[in-house]
């Protein structure tokens, strides 16, 4: 894949007139992808889903040079499982 084309593929669809459809792009465990989209302003809206286990090591989600950014949540849902949804959007810039 060209380096360059998840961030014009976000843009693109970002672009569509108002009405229009839209493609959504949905990303599941891909912390480059999302770290580069972050950066570009490109993720409208976040899920996190917290499963009830606790391994001791792990691989994090964010990279250390991300920016912090502001999220408000938006919605919660449990699983009966356990597993929390988290969804949360980009905070205004109020």
């Amino acid at each position: 894949m060209e380096r360059n084309a998840p961030r014009r593929r976000c843009r693109r669809s970002r672009l569509q007139p108002e009405g229009a459809a839209r493609e959504d792009v949905i990303i599941y465990g891909s912390g480059a992808l999302v770290s580069t989209l972050l950066a570009h302003n490109l993720i409208d809206q976040y899920r996190f889903m917290i499963y009830p286990l606790v391994l001791g090591t792990g691989k994090r989600f964010f990279r250390d040079d991300t920016d912090k950014k502001a999220l408000t949540l938006t919605r919660v849902e449990t699983a009966a499982t356990g597993v929390a949804m988290l969804v949360c959007e980009p905070a205004s810039a109020n």
